[in-house]
C-alpha cells in the first residue's frame, strides 16, 4: 500500500531514489529539504519531508470552517494542484498527537488509496484533470489564486478528493505503526553513522596534531640540497617528486580541517556542510595552492641560485603553516563544541 520508488532532484542531478523503508542519511534529507523548498517554493516549515523513503510534498494549511485557506498564499498554479491540498479538510488536518512523521505517512497513505499517486512513478495525479477541468485555462488559473489569497471560491471550497476504500480510522493506525517501525531503523541507521563519523573526526584529529613542519619538509629539503650540489635530471626528478608528495601531503591536512569544520557544524546545528560546494572550493584553493609552489619549484630548478630556493622554501613553509594552523583552529572550534577530546 505504500508505493514504489520515486526520485528527488536537486536541479538535474538526482538526488536520492526514494523508496518506502528504505531510510536516507541525514546528509541526503537535508538535501531533500531543500529540493521540496525550491520546487514547490515553500518554506522549510511549509513541507512535509521523512527520512523514510516517501516522496516530499506540501504541508496542507489548516483550512477555515467554510473551507476556505486550504492552499498557502502565493502558491505557484503548478503546485496548487497537487492532490494533497483537496484532500477533505477533516483529513488534513493535524492530530494533537500526531507528528510530523505520522502525519506525512497518513497523508501519502490517503493519496494512496484515493488512487492519485502513480504507483510505477510515485509522481501525484492532478485531480482537476480526472474531472475534466483545464487547468491551463486562464479563468481557471484566475480562481485558483483568487482562492489561495483568501477570497470565496464556492466550487474550489467544495472541491475535495473522493474517499478511498479504507477507513480512516485504519490508515491513521497504519500510518503510526509504518512511522515506528521507519523511526527505528533510521535511528540505527543514525547511530551506526555517528559512531562512524567519531571514528573519521578522531582519525583526522590525529593527523592534525601530529603534523609536524620539520619531519614533513625534510625531503623536500634533502632533494633541494642534493640539487643544488648536483643539477642533473635525476636530481631535478627527485626534487620535483618530493614537492609533489609535499603538496598531496598538506592537501590532505586541508582536508582533515574541512571534517573538523563539518564537524562543529554539526555540533551547531544538526545539520553538516553542504558537502559538494564546500570540496569545490577547497579543490578550488588546493589547485592554486599546488600551481604556486610548481611555479617556484620550476623557478629553483632552472635556476637554483640562493634567491630561488629560499623563495621555495619561504613559499613550503608559508603553505605549511597556513593550512596545519588553520586546520587545527577548526579541530579547537570543534573539540570544544562537541565535548571531545
Amino acid at each position: 500500500m505504500t508505493g514504489e520508488q520515486a526520485a528527488v532532484m536537486d536541479g538535474d542531478t538526482q538526488v536520492v531514489v526514494l523508496r518506502p523503508g528504505n531510510v536516507v542519511t541525514d546528509a541526503e534529507w537535508s538535501v531533500m529539504i531543500a529540493a521540496a523548498c525550491e520546487g514547490y517554493g515553500l518554506a522549510p516549515d511549509q513541507v512535509l519531508v521523512t527520512p523514510y523513503g516517501f516522496a516530499p510534498m506540501p504541508r496542507p494549511p489548516r483550512a477555515q470552517r467554510n473551507n476556505s485557506g486550504r492552499l498557502w498564499p502565493g502558491l505557484e498554479l503548478a503546485v496548487a494542484i497537487h492532490p494533497v491540498f483537496w484532500l477533505p479538510p477533516m483529513v488534513t488536518r493535524q492530530g494533537e498527537s500526531e507528528d510530523d512523521d505520522v502525519y506525512a505517512i497518513r497523508l501519502h497513505l490517503e493519496l494512496l488509496d484515493r488512487q492519485m499517486i502513480d504507483m510505477e512513478t510515485q509522481q501525484v495525479i492532478n485531480p482537476f484533470e480526472l474531472n475534466d477541468l483545464d487547468v491551463e485555462h486562464p479563468d481557471f488559473g484566475q480562481e485558483l489564486v483568487d482562492y489561495a489569497n483568501g477570497e470565496r471560491v464556492d466550487w474550489l471550497a467544495k472541491f475535495t478528493l473522493p474517499d478511498g476504500p479504507t477507513p480512516r480510522e485504519e490508515i491513521r493506525q497504519f500510518a503510526e505503526s509504518i512511522a515506528a517501525e521507519y523511526r527505528a531503523r533510521y535511528y540505527a541507521l543514525k547511530q551506526r553513522f555517528a559512531n562512524r563519523a567519531d571514528e573519521v573526526f578522531a582519525a583526522q584529529k590525529r593527523l592534525i596534531d601530529d603534523a609536524d613542519m620539520e619531519r614533513d619538509m625534510a625531503s623536500v629539503l634533502a632533494a633541494a640540497s642534493m640539487y643544488e650540489k648536483d643539477q642533473g635530471n635525476e636530481a631535478r626528478r627527485q626534487l620535483t617528486e618530493a614537492v609533489e608528495a609535499f603538496i598531496a601531503l598538506i592537501d590532505s591536512y586541508g582536508r582533515a580541517g574541512l571534517v573538523m569544520v563539518s564537524a562543529e557544524r554539526v555540533a551547531k546545528t544538526g545539520k553538516g556542510l553542504h558537502l559538494q560546494s564546500a570540496l569545490e572550493e577547497l579543490e578550488t584553493e588546493e589547485s592554486r595552492r599546488a600551481d604556486y609552489l610548481r611555479q617556484m619549484t620550476g623557478r629553483a630548478s632552472r635556476h637554483p641560485d640562493e634567491a630561488n630556493l629560499a623563495g621555495l622554501w619561504r613559499a613550503l613553509t608559508q603553505a605549511w603553516d597556513h593550512v596545519i594552523g588553520g586546520a587545527r583552529e577548526a579541530a579547537q572550534r570543534a573539540v570544544a563544541v562537541r565535548g571531545a577530546t
